[in-house]
C-alpha cells in the first residue's frame, strides 16, 4: 500500500512541459517525473547514436537529487565494473539531461522531494523508499518505454533505479 505524502505537502508546480499541474501526492509527482523523463529522452535521442546497455535514474531524496544516466555497451565492455549502478557517476553520460531545457522542470520535482523528505522527520526512510519506488514506476510507464524505443538498445538492455546507499533495486522488469 503506498505511503501518501499529503501530510508533507509539496510545493505547487505551475508548468511541466506543456502541462499545468499541482503536485500534492507521490502519485502526481510520479506522473510528472514520467512526463519529464519521456520528453527529455525524446529531445536527447536525436543526439545519441551509441548502443545503450543501461538507463538509470539516480535518486537521492535526502539531497533533492534526480539525475538521468546512460551506460553504453562500449563503455560497459571496456570497463565491466561500470555495470554496477553504484558506479554510475563515472559513466560518460551520467547527468546527460542537465544541459537540456526539457529537464529544467526536474529541479522543482527535486525540491519538492527534498522538502517532503525533510518534513517527514521520523518517517524519512519510508518517504525515501516511496520516492525511489515512484522513480521506478515513472520509468516503467508506456510513455518512457516509447521514448526509449527511439534509441539503439542492447539485447541485454535494462533500466535501473537503485537505492544509492543499499543498492536495493526498485525496477522489477
Amino acid at each position: 500500500m503506498p505511503f501518501w505524502i499529503t501530510a508533507y505537502a509539496f510545493s505547487p508546480m505551475t508548468q511541466i512541459g506543456d502541462r499545468e499541474v499541482m503536485n500534492t501526492t507521490i502519485d502526481s509527482w510520479e506522473i510528472n517525473l514520467s512526463a519529464l523523463v519521456a520528453s527529455t529522452l525524446d529531445a536527447y535521442g536525436s543526439q545519441f547514436e551509441d548502443e545503450i546497455e543501461l538507463f538509470a535514474v539516480d535518486c537521492h531524496p535526502w539531497n533533492g537529487i534526480l539525475v538521468l544516466a546512460i551506460l553504453t555497451v562500449a563503455e560497459a565492455e571496456s570497463n565491466p565494473e561500470l555495470n554496477d549502478t553504484a558506479e554510475m557517476a563515472a559513466w560518460k553520460y551520467y547527468d546527460f539531461a542537465s544541459e537540456l531545457a526539457e529537464w529544467e522542470p526536474a529541479s522543482k520535482l527535486s525540491s519538492s522531494m527534498r522538502e517532503a523528505y525533510d518534513r517527514a522527520e521520523t518517517d524519512r526512510s519510508v518517504v525515501a523508499d516511496q520516492f525511489l519506488r515512484a522513480c521506478a514506476a515513472a520509468v516503467s510507464t508506456a510513455v518512457v518505454q516509447e521514448a526509449l524505443t527511439k534509441y539503439s538498445l542492447a539485447d541485454t538492455f535494462r533500466i535501473s533505479v537503485s537505492h544509492p546507499d543499499t543498492g536495493q533495486e526498485y525496477v522489477t522488469t
